[in-house]
């Protein structure tokens, strides 16, 4: 009885200071919604609610930009839906959004969590894979009319985006691998439940690098506008909406930008974080296979270092 009068404190008081921060977030986003036709880049829009860093600003300024009222989302990969990209839209917009992650917890979290009435979540608890994702969205009525669609499964992204078809959501967020560099065209193979910690005990092996997404994005019709400082998401438009964002806007990004040296999460044989320059991470796993994606057509196994000297 204790324990849940305690626990039953900690969520008031938790919930009090969400709903504080939401109303602080409203205020922000209201004053600088002015400033959004000078924004020359993705980093000006920069704000953090509820996302891991600040793609809730960024995701404002896209959707006010394009002038979309009612927000139809999917998000793959929220963890327990307390720090991700479409929590605070839902205290900002209309939606109707479906979350997916293996969490068993996520549906009773969604209840605390998203305390409004402007619209409906569902969820899918479970592993998605290249082979079901499509109907998995099908059953659950979610392959129409997406306005933004968020994907962070540090694993098969690339294998999952492959899968959609073209076109499918206005704005389209999407995680890749800084680690990998630049200039590397690879993905890590496709294994299902893919685990970067098994994979490489220093989890800097994971995903799809920037060159091989913003690729596959353009050949599924849309264009690239840019990632976040931390350099873990990019973010993809509908080439036909691209006209509505403001002429002070540079679409030409240099993929340099979309990498950096301060923000590592490796880890040692302990696993303990250890901070590594790019250079000396792609060295740590060198050895290992990714699925390189230069050649047209073609998507052959190979160790990285045969790419790093080529």
């Amino acid at each position: 009885m204790f324990n849940k009068a305690i626990s039953q404190f900690k969520n008031f008081f938790k919930r009090k200071f969400d709903e504080n921060l939401i109303l602080s977030a409203k205020s922000h986003f209201i004053l600088n919604r002015n400033n959004y036709s000078e924004y020359s880049n993705l980093k000006n829009s920069e704000f953090k609610v509820f996302s891991q860093n600040g793609e809730d600003g960024i995701l404002d300024y896209l959707i006010y930009t394009l002038d979309l009222k009612n927000i139809k989302f999917i998000e793959i990969g929220v963890g327990d839906y307390t720090e991700c990209n479409t929590r605070f839209l839902t205290h900002n917009f209309p939606f109707k959004g479906l979350v997916c992650d293996f969490n068993k917890k996520l549906k009773n979290n969604i209840k605390e969590l998203v305390f409004t009435h402007r619209g409906e979540i569902k969820t899918y608890n479970g592993f998605i894979n290249q082979d079901d994702v499509f109907d998995i969205l099908k059953r659950l009525n979610f392959i129409d009319n997406i306005n933004l669609f968020s994907l962070d499964i540090d694993g098969n992204d690339y294998y999952i985006l492959k899968s959609l078809p073209d076109n499918f959501s206005d704005i389209f967020v999407a995680e890749y691998n800084q680690n990998f560099g630049p200039n590397l065209e690879i993905s890590t193979p496709y294994i299902n439940e893919f685990n970067r910690f098994k994979y490489h005990n220093s989890g800097l092996c994971w995903g799809v690098s920037i060159k091989s997404l913003v690729k596959l994005m353009e050949k599924k019709g849309y264009v690239f506008v840019g990632t976040n400082t931390e350099c873990c998401n990019a973010f993809f438009l509908k080439k036909e909406l691209k006209s509505k964002i403001s002429k002070n806007y540079n679409f030409k990004i240099n993929l340099n930008d979309c990498c950096n040296d301060f923000v590592c999460d490796a880890r040692d044989n302990n696993g303990n974080l250890i901070q590594l320059p790019i250079s000396k991470r792609l060295e740590a796993i060198k050895e290992l296979e990714v699925i390189d994606l230069s050649k047209e057509n073609r998507e052959d196994k190979v160790k990285i270092s045969t790419l790093l000297f080529r």
